[in-house]
């Protein structure tokens, strides 16, 4: 049970990296959009 409960934990926690990884990388891209129009 311990074992699953730390395996969703990790998924989680993996989740929440790539969504501010994602978060960052679309605000670069919206910046340089803006600076080059």
């Amino acid at each position: 049970m311990q074992d699953e409960a730390t395996k969703r934990q990790a998924f989680v926690d993996t989740l929440q990296r790539l969504q501010e990884c994602i978060t960052r990388l679309l605000e670069l891209l919206f910046t340089s959009l803006k600076r080059a129009a």
